[in-house]
């Protein structure tokens, strides 16, 4: 005989979720300027490796340094507008080289329990161009 539990009473013994979320602190940087993530797990720790999105996914360089886990705090809402923020501080920083193209990036960060998030970014270019391109990573942004 089988009985409905409902899922938020379910316990599975010996079993650990490591929570892991990173966002970067702007939508987008122009060389020169640094990438800050707000990084928040419970893993002892993670690694953040760069990507650059497009006709190929190309690595942006080697994987950062394992950086400590830090469990940062939950959302903040304004009364008055209900707009939701995180409110964390950056733990992991990363000059924009001079030499990377303009394009969309993706920090992919790895806890060290088996758990990743991926911040999107946009590298801008300081050149007038003819075309613009909004990038549907900063519709999701915003939670569109």
């Amino acid at each position: 005989m089988s009985h409905a539990v409902p899922s938020r009473s379910l316990a599975l013994a010996g079993v650990v979720m490591l929570v892991l979320a990173a966002y970067a602190d702007a939508p987008s940087y122009l060389l020169g300027e640094t990438l800050r993530l707000a990084v928040s797990t419970d893993a002892p720790a993670y690694t953040v490796a760069i990507f650059r999105l497009g006709a190929t996914v190309q690595a942006m360089g080697d994987p950062s340094p394992v950086q400590p886990g830090v469990r940062q705090g939950g959302p903040i809402v304004d009364p008055t507008t209900k707009m939701v923020r995180a409110g964390w501080r950056a733990t992991y920083r990363q000059p924009i080289p001079a030499d990377w193209p303009s394009g969309v990036y993706l920090a992919k960060v790895s806890g060290s329990g088996g758990t990743q998030s991926y911040a999107p970014f946009v590298v801008r270019a300081t050149r007038p161009s003819r075309f613009l391109d909004r990038p549907t990573c900063l519709d999701w942004l915003a939670g569109g």
